[in-house]
């Protein structure tokens, strides 16, 4: 059973946390990490979230323990917001015990932020109202986490904001993903 107790927690917190996941046993909890593109197109968003639910994740909640799901992901814009919202709602909606944890390599307001910075350097112009939405999506995604790790820096420590130490941040987010949960679910195009 995922324990009820939330809110912000830094990322040693967030290692003893982890280690309190069982696998087996009656309490035992699956951690699902997402994680993909940050720069995809309403089509592509629909695309993978259709793919989510037609195949991954049906697959995924047969191998679900009695004590549910809890997904963990990057807050970033893309990918992240896509598999969040997506595997929340299907998991909710089929009845399987759901919970999410928001991974924060940076402060929450510098991730939509470093988004717009990418897609610009990729040359892609980013509405307005694209911003808006992405910005939304993440203030929901954050109220909704069980936990929000904070992977910048311990409480009270100040944080950096050049452009290596972000690249060094997500690059943290990035290992974390790759070596924290039970399953790993890649979003990517078919040519990458």
């Amino acid at each position: 059973m995922i324990p009820t107790s939330g809110g912000e927690i830094g990322f040693d917190e967030w290692l003893r946390l982890r280690r309190s996941f069982s696998r087996s046993g009656p309490d035992a909890t699956l951690v699902l990490g997402g994680t993909g593109h940050l720069l995809l197109s309403p089509a592509e968003e629909a695309e993978i979230s259709a793919h989510l639910v037609g195949r991954v994740l049906p697959d995924i909640a047969r191998q679900a323990p009695s004590g549910g799901v809890l997904v963990a992901t990057g807050a970033a814009p893309g990918a992240d917001l896509v598999f969040h919202r997506t595997a929340l709602d299907w998991f909710r909606r089929t009845g399987i015990a759901c919970r999410s944890v928001a991974l924060l390599p940076v402060p929450p307001e510098w991730l939509v932020q470093d988004w717009v910075l990418y897609a610009r350097g990729a040359g892609v112009a980013l509405e307005d109202e694209t911003i808006a939405r992405h910005r939304a999506a993440l203030a929901l995604m954050l109220e909704e986490s069980q936990w929000r790790v904070t992977l910048y820096r311990p409480r009270g420590e100040p944080v950096s904001g050049s452009l290596d130490w972000r690249t060094d941040q997500y690059r943290q987010l990035a290992a974390c993903l790759a070596e924290q949960p039970d399953i790993l679910v890649a979003m990517l195009r078919a040519q990458n």
